[in-house]
Order: C-alpha cells, then sequence, then structure tokens
C-alpha cells in the first residue's frame, strides 16, 4: 500500500519539487516505512521550516527528534 503512494508522489515530486504539499505526505510514507535516508531527513528539516500547518510542523520535529 504505501509502496503504491510513494511511487506516485515521487512521480509528483518530479514535477514540481518544492512543492511541500508533496514533500510532507511522501517523508510520511517513507517514515512509516522505515526509511531514515539523508533525503528524508532533508524533507522533515523542509517541513519544519516551510510548512504552513502546524501539525505538519510538530509531526516532522517529532521524526527529527528521533534520528
Amino acid at each position: 500500500r504505501h509502496g503504491v503512494a510513494e511511487i506516485e508522489l515521487r512521480a509528483a515530486l518530479a514535477i514540481d519539487p518544492d512543492d511541500i504539499e508533496i514533500i510532507g505526505p511522501l517523508a510520511r510514507v517513507c517514515v512509516r516505512q522505515g526509511q531514515r535516508t539523508p533525503e528524508v531527513l532533508a524533507w522533515l528539516e523542509r517541513i519544519v521550516t516551510e510548512d504552513d500547518e502546524e501539525a505538519w510542523r510538530e509531526w516532522a520535529r517529532g521524526e527529527l527528534v528521533r534520528r
């Protein structure tokens, strides 16, 4: 289930690599799959600094603390 979502979100990100509304869900899917790559960590950092939604920022901060 998450694999399909990851593929679709990565395709969307390829079209618009700066869209934080794609980065958030993609980071969440990757985290749920146990991925802690530099790429995922960079996305989490971007969510913390760029996302307008406080819930997303809090979630990303929490995931970064779990590094």
